[in-house]
């Protein structure tokens, strides 16, 4: 099964244009050129369609990266600031999430690799070593989800020991649901959730689909008119770059701001 590194970000206000102009022409076809073991990438946006009764996630926007190792996919990093992978200032470095996430469990009606469906994202703030939790979740939990309108796949994953960079304590694991159906399925989760109420917290938003799933080998091998868009999108971006790693970031490397 695949490990997943998990982005949720937000732009600098005003620059969501862009920010996503670099993110989906730019960085993310960046990383899948120079990380090895990379196998593909999606992008969303936040959905329309919330949980009732809930307030919206505090991320814009969602990524959701797929390798097969996480040690490549650090090592393909190696040059992030620089022309060969430039980080566009319209990223907002101070609130974002990113982790890895190890799955210990997927199940699925019907795969979609095309990537055209939502996504609902539940972050479970628990602590990663209680075995009886997961068992429940496997166990209990994720077939009741499953079982919702709509519903089509759900990966639940564990954060994973090695990160990239320090991970945020609030989302201890991470399950990722398809759905062809938001509004059914989220409407339907939460009368679950009233009827069986949860003994610890968790973060949930619905998100949709900016691009089509992109795979290394496609980033390798772009047609000319998705060459001709990237090209495009990498002289946009001019000097409008992180010239070296940000406070907040060196902040969540453990590294010196100074």
């Amino acid at each position: 099964m695949e490990q997943l590194l998990v982005v949720l970000s937000n732009p600098h206000d005003g620059r969501d244009d862009e920010f996503n102009d670099w993110y989906s022409y730019v960085h993310v076809r960046d990383v899948m050129r120079l990380s090895p073991g990379a196998i593909a990438v999606q992008r969303f946006r936040l959905s329309a369609a919330q949980f009732p009764g809930r307030p919206a996630p505090a991320h814009q926007y969602l990524a959701i990266y797929e390798a097969d190792a996480h040690k490549g996919f650090t090592e393909g990093h190696a040059d992030v600031f620089t022309p060969t992978m430039p980080i566009s200032d319209s990223f907002r470095f101070d609130d974002m999430r990113e982790a890895y996430y190890e799955p210990l469990a997927a199940r699925a009606k019907v795969t979609d690799r095309s990537g055209n469906s939502d996504v609902i994202v539940e972050r479970i703030t628990f602590d990663a070593e209680a075995s009886d939790f997961t068992s429940f979740y496997i166990e209990t939990r994720f077939t009741q989800i499953m079982h919702l309108p709509g519903v089509t796949e759900g990966v639940f994953s564990r954060i994973a020991a090695e990160q990239m960079l320090k991970p945020n304590p609030d989302s201890h694991f991470l399950v990722l649901y398809r759905t062809t159906d938001p509004p059914a399925s989220l409407q339907a989760w939460t009368a679950l959730d009233a009827a069986n109420p949860l003994p610890w917290p968790t973060l949930c938003g619905c998100y949709t689909p900016i691009m089509p799933r992109l795979t290394s080998e496609a980033a390798r091998n772009p047609t000319s008119d998705e060459a001709s868009r990237v090209h495009a999108a990498r002289n946009q971006l001019g000097d409008r770059v992180y010239s070296s790693f940000p406070p907040e970031l060196l902040r969540l490397l453990n590294m010196s701001a100074t």
